[in-house]
């Protein structure tokens, strides 16, 4: 792998370009040489697009000479013909500043990422080369900045806007179609992007559509060691438990209470069918894996097994695309219990994130991960659109993350619990929410909707109905001087 050129290295720059693949390469090299070489506080970009002279003009044309090759499939040539341009005129020493920032800005406003397949596409980087470095991915075209684009307010801001609390690459506030992954992101996280493309049936169901509906299923609403044998250990401020296989007959009595749900459901309703943590087993998972869920993608709770809480991801009928582990997770030391950051037994494990053509960016996240900072900030580093969180708890606290995402990153957060996780609990309980972001007046808010432990315990003892958020986003809503896209919130099974 070519290593980023130094800021000494003026000649290995030169070098570099020769080994270039595509626009996005020269991209990053661009990039990783004039990152620490601007002083962000005079930097004016429309200056120098401005500037153009008779050298810059050459580089400008070969690059549209190069789009327009890759067009008609003479792209190779086209892309030699470029990098010989480009060292010509580079050896010339004229200013390389100037010069890799209108480069930049040319692939940034005139090119647009092109995937192997139109179905499901797997990628770290739209860069091949010095994606030790830097790595380059889409920003995508989402629900959320569309409805907030709609209902702009009379002085024509858009309803919601960013905070940007979270550190990132200079570059990213300047560039419209791509965001910047520096080194010092790429060694806290490792990402994979899946993106699904018009090929793929889920796509093809929601693309043209104006809502996305969000079915919830608690499962069960029982005590959870009637099913699960646990180990449990508590201290004075946590209390913990382990799961140690399954009582004897209670996979299958779980296996038939999914069944039933899966049986009842209408899947041409549900976009995002979504389970709690811990209440799967793998011969569960198994066994569903075909089951005929439409065009919908089903977020399987999680498993936990040899100290690992996995979810995964299905789409189409039961076609595996993701699995996702768990980052955070309690350990037992000696006869202390303790938040633990699983980072070093995990850290060649990547986050992953669905790129899905007309909705936006959809991570994953299991219960307390949402709780820590190091995941708070990869979403809002990510500009994730939709969060989901499959979770097994009593306690709310995860709700703070939520808030801040929807707030300050203009991210709709979805929680999904188990009644279980309150069932010792005496008295009506928040299990889980939706949260949007909103408006209130001129400030940036939230919206919640919620469901309880308790509204349906009578109907749901034979099946869950669980609970069905639908999202409009060509219609807002206001309710407590709250403006945001119009919520409804019914039961899956009627």
């Amino acid at each position: 792998m070519e290593e980023i050129p130094q800021e000494s290295l003026y000649d290995e720059f030169l070098h570099n370009i020769g080994n270039i693949k595509n626009l996005f390469d020269l991209m990053a090299l661009c990039i990783s040489y004039t990152l620490n070489k601007i002083d962000e506080t005079e930097f004016d970009p429309i200056n120098i697009l401005n500037s153009f002279d008779s050298k810059s003009s050459e580089i400008i044309d070969s690059l549209s000479r190069y789009k327009q090759g890759k067009e008609i499939d003479i792209e190779y040539k086209c892309l030699e013909q470029l990098k010989i341009q480009l060292c010509n005129v580079l050896s010339e020493n004229i200013n390389i500043i100037n010069i890799c920032i209108q480069i930049i800005m040319w692939i940034d406003n005139n090119y647009e990422p092109e995937y192997e397949n139109d179905g499901i596409c797997t990628y770290e980087a739209l860069n091949s080369q010095f994606n030790n470095k830097i790595c380059i991915i889409p920003r995508i075209n989402n629900r959320i900045d569309d409805f907030s684009s709609i209902f702009s307010d009379e002085k024509g801001q858009e309803a919601f806007r960013k905070d940007y609390p979270v550190r990132k690459v200079f570059y990213n506030n300047i560039i419209c179609r791509y965001i910047i992954l520096d080194e010092i992101f790429l060694k806290n996280y490792n990402v994979r992007i899946h993106h699904l493309g018009c090929g793929n049936g889920f796509v093809r169901k929601t693309i043209d559509k104006q809502t996305l509906s969000f079915a919830i299923f608690p499962v069960l609403n029982s005590d959870i060691s009637e099913y699960f044998q646990l180990n449990k250990f508590k201290t004075e401020k946590i209390s913990y438990f382990e799961i140690d296989g399954m009582h004897e007959g209670k996979e299958e009595a779980l296996k038939q209470r999914y069944c039933k749900l899966l049986n009842s459901c209408n899947f041409d309703n549900i976009d995002f069918l979504i389970f709690p943590e811990m209440l799967m087993t793998k011969n569960i998972l198994n066994s569903f894996k075909k089951c005929r869920t439409g065009n919908c993608l089903t977020f399987w709770g999680s498993i936990w097994e040899d100290m690992k809480n996995q979810s995964v991801i299905t789409g189409t009928n039961g076609t595996e695309i993701l699995s996702y582990d768990k980052k955070i997770g309690f350990a037992l030391k000696g006869d202390r219990i303790y938040l633990e950051h699983l980072k070093e037994r995990i850290k060649k494990v990547p986050y992953d994130v669905l790129d899905i053509e007309g909705i936006g960016r959809v991570g994953i996240c299991i219960c307390r991960d949402l709780t820590f900072q190091e995941v708070y900030n990869l979403h809002a580093y990510l500009e994730t659109n939709i969060l989901i969180v499959p979770a097994f708890s009593e306690s709310m606290d995860i709700y703070t993350g939520a808030e801040e995402l929807a707030k300050k990153e203009k991210c709709i957060v979805v929680l999904a619990n188990s009644c279980s996780a309150c069932y010792n609990k005496n008295t009506a309980a928040e299990i889980g929410f939706l949260v949007v972001p909103a408006k209130k007046r001129n400030t940036r808010s939230v919206y919640k909707e919620i469901y309880g432990n308790l509204s349906c315990v009578d109907e749901c003892r034979s099946v869950c109905k669980g609970i069905l958020f639908t999202v409009d986003f060509s219609n807002k809503m206001e309710k407590d001087d709250l403006l945001t896209m119009k919520i409804t919130k019914t039961a899956v099974i009627s």
